[in-house]
């Protein structure tokens, strides 16, 4: 083929070769290997944009691979140089977080006990934590120091807060929200628009202060913002802050400090409770939590879009039923703490059993605001797909819901997070991670799931290639009824445990090229060297928990995906 073929024509067909297939073309023969070789930046570029590492809009520059390293964590990929070890990278880290390759327990412990809330920057290698007596500390994710902090004076007890883009957003008494910023984004001199928003004395001393302990001015206040009525729960993502009360929800846009939109909430909702739970936003939309409902409303014109009820949990398309009694097996990767699970059933059509959810606990939307996931009680967890098609009356919502169900005596849910089409679950059962589409990144399928549903019903559902894992060691109720934040980004998940309790710490370290190459049909490391020489709730009034019921030394804890083929964690 090399020889009876232009050139041009064989890199067109390579350009359609998942990286699995690169890899086998290159033992096949010497004049393959070099052909790839010589063309190794085109080939592994296009590679790239097929298992969607990579726009597909980009080039195969030095310029572009920048941008592409620039949307994952910059400690995992920053010492990259080529399009082919920027897909070894990221296809080791899919793997891992498919618990197909290792990972490892980690803490951070200058972070202190009694951590509240958790919020992480990796690109700026930053870990931002609030606390149930007070207080706000910032650490460097490389030597896990504290570099930055606030008194526990000064930042209430269990104050929640918001980060997003080098913004820091969190609540003080008195119906205040405090908005802080990277003093590398808003260089001396500049200030939001609005006057009236203005810092006032108490932050400005606030900061000169943390200045002159910590050596640096690492982050300077920004506003200061005044809610119109008492509130209750807020999120933000860059640039917009909302902020919700019972009856309205405010949208504030963060870089010029202005109210820029009110929405009216007050649309009836089921059985006459108005308890809120949580909210969330994306784009387009603002989605509400009540603990019978998630409505969401326009952003363009401030109506009702869509009323998602606990009673549309029955009638769904596919149902995934997890045993929680039954743990998972022994990793099949050396040190791997995410393990999938394997007693799942799966029921549809006509095979659905009865089962409603009780509570809605909390909404989230995916990144590009397409898909809901909204955490039931007890231990459900509700899919939509695409639910911009319902609003739309392009499709039943019943049509492209799953709902992912575990069978556990504790029954309670406490905690999720959506990110990069991966779901963290906090449950008294057990840490889980729920990858929505395991073939998205060119993985092999996950493991077939028990079909309990009559193949006449095994027809088009949504996620039909969903995985879950279970972080193994993790699976004391008591422990796990504590975890009150749970945050994930590119190559790990935040959460807190129990010190003396870390399961596996003796193995963070060892065996992790071992770990790297033990599962055959995979991307082995030989693939890379053969050719050469990684919840908002309502916080403002929120007792204090008593002494006796939580750990006794609670601390920072996150399980790190961040493993490079043949070579330690990062």
């Amino acid at each position: 083929m090399l020889q009876s073929l232009p050139p041009e024509l064989v890199l067109e067909t390579l350009y359609y070769l998942p990286l699995q297939s690169l890899r086998s073309l290159q033992v096949t023969c010497k004049a393959w290997l070099e052909f790839i070789r010589a063309n190794e930046g085109l080939i592994y570029h296009k590679a790239a944009v097929l298992h969607c590492f990579a726009s597909p809009g980009s080039c195969s520059t030095d310029w572009d691979l920048f941008r592409a390293k620039t949307v994952f964590a910059s400690h995992y990929v920053r010492d990259v140089i080529t399009w082919k070890g920027f897909c070894a990278d990221r296809f080791q880290l899919e793997k891992n977080w498919l618990g197909r390759g290792p990972s490892a327990i980690g803490t951070v412990p200058t972070a202190g006990s009694w951590v509240h809330r958790i919020k992480v920057d990796e690109g700026q290698g930053l870990v931002i934590t609030t606390y149930a007596v007070g207080g706000l500390v910032v650490s460097d994710t490389s030597n896990r120091g504290v570099i930055w902090s606030l008194e526990p004076s000064y930042v209430r007890p269990y104050a929640h807060c918001e980060y997003s883009n080098g913004f820091l957003v969190f609540d003080q008494l008195g119906g205040f929200k405090e908005v802080w910023c990277l003093a590398s984004r808003c260089p001396p001199g500049t200030q939001p628009e609005d006057s009236r928003a203005l810092p006032d004395e108490r932050q400005e001393l606030a900061s000169l202060d943390a200045a002159n302990r910590h050596g640096t001015e690492l982050f300077r206040p920004w506003a200061l913002l005044q809610m119109p009525t008492v509130t209750h729960a807020f999120r933000f993502v860059w640039p917009t802050l909302l902020v919700s009360s019972q009856k309205d929800a405010f949208l504030f846009d963060i870089p010029t400090a202005t109210l820029i939109q009110t929405i009216d909430i007050s649309e009836p909702v089921p059985h006459g409770l108005r308890e809120l739970n949580y909210v969330e936003l994306s784009a387009e939309y603002i989605f509400i939590c009540w603990r019978h409902s998630v409505c969401v409303f326009s952003r363009r014109d401030g109506a009702l879009a869509l009323s998602i009820d606990t009673e549309h949990t029955v009638d769904i398309g596919m149902l995934l039923q997890v045993d929680a009694y039954r743990p998972p097996a022994s990793p099949r990767v050396p040190n791997a703490v995410m393990v999938p699970l394997q007693s799942v059933s799966r029921y549809t059509g006509s095979a659905l059993p009865y089962r409603q959810t009780d509570e809605f606990i909390a909404v989230h939307v995916s990144p590009d605001g397409r898909d809901l996931a909204i955490l039931g009680d007890p231990e459900t967890v509700f899919f939509v797909q695409d639910f911009r098609r319902v609003i739309k009356k392009e499709i039943a919502l019943a049509a492209v819901s799953t709902r992912l169900d575990f069978t556990s005596r504790f029954g309670h849910s406490l905690y999720h997070a959506f990110e990069n089409g991966k779901v963290g679950l906090v449950l008294c059962s057990g840490i889980y991670v729920v990858t929505l589409d395991a073939t998205h990144h060119g993985l092999a399928s996950p493991t077939s799931l028990p079909v309990n549903g009559f193949e006449s019903d095994t027809g088009d559902y949504s996620f039909p290639n969903i995985s879950i894992c279970r972080a193994m060691g993790f699976d004391d109720p008591l422990l796990l009824s504590q975890i009150d934040c749970l945050q994930m980004t590119d190559t790990g998940i935040y959460f807190v445990w129990e010190a003396t309790k870390i399961p596996l710490r003796s193995s963070v370290t060892h065996s992790t090229q071992e770990a790297a190459e033990t599962e055959e049909g995979e991307y082995e490391e030989s693939v890379w060297n053969a050719d050469d020489d990684v919840e908002t709730e309502i916080d403002e009034n929120e007792p204090f928990i008593g002494n006796e019921a939580v750990p006794q030394s609670p601390i920072l804890t996150f399980i790190n995906f961040a493993f490079r083929p043949g070579s330690p964690a990062t």
